[in-house]
């Protein structure tokens, strides 16, 4: 079966990103793969490989909890039966969301690329975010670009 893409980083514009991927996905039976990416702060130079590794696991349980709970609660606000009928493949990665989209759009085939035009970190004055630029470069298949208003 074909699949869809959608990155998500909780912002107003990968919530709407998200909710134009499932009506897309549904009017095309694609299966949805929702991907999210975290870094993991050194909150401490003198921490060591094990407490990093513990605290990345930890932070990689929490982050795959919440976009579990928000593609869960997604569908009981919107209460559809075909959006119940929806495959999700929820992706959770330590890294670099750009890499990260290369690297997953060059191992998985996707029919499109579904992203907002701005995260929760960029700037409210620029036309498009530059990780949504970066990612339109570095993505091996089409990416569309949907806007928060």
């Amino acid at each position: 079966m074909k699949k869809l893409l959608v990155l998500i980083d909780f912002s107003k514009s990968s919530e709407k990103a998200f909710d134009f991927a499932c009506h897309y996905a549904m009017g095309a039976t694609l299966e949805v793969d929702v991907m999210h990416s975290f870094k993991v702060p050194i909150l401490d130079s003198n921490m060591s490989p094990e407490m990093l590794q513990e605290e990345r696991k930890a932070i990689e349980k929490r982050e795959y909890a919440r976009i579990g709970e928000f593609v869960q609660n997604y569908g009981a606000s919107k209460k559809s039966e075909d959006l119940a009928n929806l495959n999700f493949d929820l992706i959770v990665q330590e890294g670099n969301i750009v890499e990260l989209v290369e690297q997953t759009t060059l191992s998985r085939e996707f029919e499109l690329l579904v992203m907002g035009h701005k995260g929760l970190t960029e700037d409210s004055e620029a036309l498009m975010g530059s990780k949504a630029f970066n990612t339109i470069r570095k993505a091996n298949c089409p990416v569309l670009i949907i806007p928060d208003k």
